[in-house]
């Protein structure tokens, strides 16, 4: 990427919407509107660019997913009136507020709780043992495909009940979908995303009439029996809620596998301490969301009153985004911000937010990634990078990379 040296933080804004370099290595942008702080956007919202900054928003009850008329305005901003897109995210519980976000979530989160998602430690050892053992002696793979999507995807569509031979369309249209999670998001992103809804609704809305007649053990099923009873869950919010738990289940691990092996292979040394020491796997997997962030920015809030953060006064009304992955890079937080430190006391990211909406994913991630890096370093300590420099999502908000050659 071009010096951000003497770059406005408008221009480093612009260079994050439009700059394709920008969003493969955006630390350095980050580092210019760290020095804002808060930040006034020429789109007319707010970054909270540092850590403390970041972690004030996303904890602050008087931020919302919604006040006023801000739905409206967003669609009306984004040229999204009327698309179906939007009125299936409107559904999920990741936009929305007291009581029905905490209402959904109630009936979703028993099976995401920490204790939950341990007991699938097995099944989650197994998946990995699985693919490794088609990686190893394999020659040159891309590790995106062969695993870091692999994994998360067999894991969330296991949970859900998902039959095997039904999942080859997900990632394409969970790629479409999350298109309109960036800013400005084009009529043919939009157009993507009204086809993906579209195919989703159908699917599910099948499935489902399918575990009516025959129940399984699933959560799918769990949240068919919540629908069943009155004012617990409406089916339009089951089949929304569902796409979302598919989506969410599996494209940000899948960003954390891929991010995280290619930081680890960049600093073999760090690699070498895992290596060495597998019992760092679950720090090490808490520095890779720290060291480069599989989603950069939390969700929008609207302030619901006029509300002070480190100084700044944000308007009511107004809306403001947290930029989890520049106050993940802050020195004032972390020393050797910009340096992967597996061993590192406390990384502490703000990867998956904080407050209400904290990724209700998170110990799912977690475990994946932790049994991941363990089981990689321990069965395939040689493990050779093949490109140092691999192409990236196109995305602003959710980092990845899009292929990793490495030589099993």
């Amino acid at each position: 990427m071009t010096s951000t040296i003497g770059t406005t933080p408008d221009e480093a804004v612009m260079l994050l919407i439009s700059d394709p370099e920008a969003r493969a290595n955006p630390y350095p942008i980050y580092d210019v509107l760290r020095a804002q702080r808060i930040y006034r956007t020429p789109l007319e919202f707010w970054f909270a660019a540092t850590y403390s900054a970041a972690n004030q928003v996303a904890r602050h009850a008087a931020f919302r997913r919604r006040h006023g008329d801000s739905w409206e305005r967003r669609a009306t901003l984004f040229g999204s009136s009327g698309r179906r897109w939007l009125d299936d995210q409107q559904r999920w519980m990741l936009w929305l507020d007291p009581p029905d976000h905490g209402r959904i979530r109630a009936l979703v989160g028993q099976s995401f709780s920490a204790r939950y998602i341990e007991k699938q430690r097995d099944a989650v050892v197994a998946v990995v043992d699985d693919l490794i053992n088609a990686l190893a002696g394999a020659g040159d793979v891309d590790f995106v495909q062969s695993f870091a999507l692999a994994l998360p995807m067999i894991v969330i569509c296991d949970m859900l009940g998902i039959p095997l031979a039904d999942r080859r369309d997900f990632r394409e249209w969970t790629t479409a979908a999350s298109g309109t999670l960036e800013p400005m998001p084009s009529v043919e992103v939009q157009d993507a995303a009204d086809q993906s809804a579209a195919a989703f609704d159908a699917y599910f809305s099948a499935l489902v009439e399918e575990r009516r007649r025959t129940p399984g053990d699933d959560l799918l099923t769990k949240l068919i029996a919540a629908e069943t009873e009155e004012g617990k869950l409406s089916h339009e919010e089951l089949i929304a809620n569902a796409v979302l738990l598919l989506a969410a289940g599996f494209e940000t691990t899948t960003n954390l596998l891929g991010n995280g092996l290619l930081a680890l292979l960049r600093n073999p040394a760090q690699w070498q301490r895992i290596v060495n020491e597998p019992a760092l796997a679950a720090n090490a997997t808490e520095e890779l969301l720290r060291y480069d962030s599989p989603v950069q920015m939390a969700t929008p809030r609207v302030a619901t009153a006029d509300i002070e953060i480190d100084g700044f006064t944000i308007p009511e009304g107004d809306t403001v985004v947290a930029v989890v992955a520049s106050g993940n890079r802050d020195p004032e937080r972390f020393d050797n911000a910009d340096r992967l430190d597996v061993g590192r006391a406390d990384p502490s990211p703000l990867s998956f937010g904080a407050g209400p909406h904290f990724c209700i994913g998170a110990a799912l991630a977690r475990l994946e990634g932790a049994v991941a890096f363990e089981a990689l370093a321990h069965r395939l300590p040689h493990l050779e990078l093949l490109d140092d420099d691999p192409p990236w999502l196109p995305t602003m908000n959710l980092h990845g990379v899009q292929r990793l050659m490495v030589r099993a």
